[in-house]
């Protein structure tokens, strides 16, 4: 057994998580941290497209306020010089 890699300290363990109920529950591979690298990278380009969909909201109200500003601005020239708009 042991050719194979199979010790006693492994097959006490076996026996140890048959009476737990636990054997066989965990997957092989590197114990999660919940640091992993592709998961970071979401977060951060999710955080990321937030910010950019903020700054767009924050462009198309300054360019409506531009666009009623001209128009009134426009208003004014044509119809009357230096009087206040009414609004």
């Amino acid at each position: 057994m042991r050719r194979e890699g199979v010790y006693q300290s492994l097959v006490w363990r076996w026996g140890q998580q048959i009476d737990a109920g636990t054997l066989g529950t965990k997957r092989p591979g590197p114990k999660a941290t919940g640091k992993d690298k592709a998961k970071i990278r979401v977060r951060e380009l999710e955080a990321q497209l937030e910010r950019a969909k903020d700054r767009i909201r924050t462009l198309e109200e300054l360019v409506m306020t531009q666009g009623t500003c001209l128009a009134l601005h426009v208003d004014v020239s044509v119809h009357g010089g230096a009087t206040s708009p009414k609004i």
